[in-house]
């Protein structure tokens, strides 16, 4: 598939993802009650609170792997066009969804996903929690900061929490902060000018649009590096079954890697672009040296794979692929 192809390809999956991704949310939100919450968190029982948060993660991952399917389809597209193009007429190839290796890699993704969300999810409702605790919440309003830390990592819960105490204490640090909402610097300003402070509804108001942007900022971010993800492991779940099955010769498979080429594309990436391997086997290395077999690689840091734009393009290089054409017209 070529870099706009798997550009657009991208981009659909991550349009789907993100969908998928808050109807998760909100299907998690709905499993309980403020009244049920405020029941388990005073009776200590935060695993039970908490256990919805992996069965909940079936619709991402279920639109996951539909991407990866998707992905792979399309793929046997562009490998059929590609051969039938050549002088040995039309050619077949179907994706098939039930190989044992791209069932292994749907499975390894669902459980990487369940995983990596459930563990964050916890820690963000934990810090939540305890900072309820600090501040003398009731067992109801604790409720409802269990169910605020709903689509927040650790580290974005305590910038809320922060930006909570920077409004209480009427600090202009507050108005640093990237995803406040513009619209109500002129109250803080004046706050701070006037030496009054914030009555509790401005600073339920403020805090609660600066953790809905984290929420969307981080639906942004998910998206966007498992679209990635997806298209770019089924397309290469694709080319492996049609080397699998004697379709393609493996070292007719050329790979380049493509950036964004703007000022926002990483400076590990920007030394990439336009690096080219043969095959599946040979991984891309970065500026910082870690090697990666597509964008959004699982297997490299995060660094390097969180909200990248970056998109491999592979095509068939159809001298390379005479020799096992020639031989499959032969009848050998």
């Amino acid at each position: 598939m070529t870099p706009d192809e798997m550009d657009k390809a991208a981009r659909r999956a991550e349009a789907a993802l993100r969908r998928s991704w808050r109807a998760t949310l909100a299907s998690i939100s709905a499993v309980w009650t403020d009244a049920e919450l405020s029941a388990l968190i005073s009776a200590g029982q935060l695993d039970t609170a908490m256990g919805s948060f992996g069965p909940a993660m079936e619709r991402l991952v279920n639109e996951w792997n539909r991407q990866f399917v998707g992905a792979g389809n399309s793929t046997a597209t562009s490998i059929e066009s590609a051969l039938g193009r050549s002088s040995f007429g039309e050619v077949i190839v179907t994706y098939d969804m039930t190989n044992t290796h791209a069932v292994e890699a749907m499975q390894a993704n669902q459980l990487r996903m369940v995983r990596e969300f459930t563990e964050a999810q916890r820690r963000a409702t934990r810090e939540a929690l305890t900072d309820g605790v600090t501040r003398g919440l009731n067992p109801r309003e604790q409720a409802r900061n269990f169910r605020a830390s709903i689509g927040l990592t650790q580290r974005q819960q305590q910038a809320v929490n922060n930006f909570r105490r920077l409004l209480e204490r009427r600090s202009s640090e507050a108005l640093s902060r990237r995803l406040r909402d513009q619209r109500f610097d002129g109250t803080v300003r004046r706050a701070i000018r006037e030496k009054k402070p914030l009555t509790n509804t401005q600073v339920d108001t403020m805090t609660e649009r600066y953790r809905r942007r984290f929420i969307k900022h981080r639906s942004e971010v998910i998206a966007r590096t498992e679209a990635l993800r997806s298209v770019h492991q089924g397309a290469q779940q694709m080319y492996n079954q049609a080397v699998a099955d004697g379709t393609l010769d493996p070292n007719s498979i050329l790979r380049q890697w493509n950036t964004a080429r703007d000022e926002r594309v990483r400076s590990s990436h920007s030394t990439m672009h336009g690096q080219e391997r043969r095959g599946f086997d040979d991984p891309f290395i970065s500026g910082r040296g870690n090697a990666l077999l597509y964008p959004g690689d699982s297997s490299a840091p995060g660094a390097e794979t969180i909200q990248c734009r970056c998109v491999v393009g592979t095509r068939i290089d159809i001298e390379a692929q005479q020799g096992i054409l020639s031989i499959q017209a032969a009848g050998l």
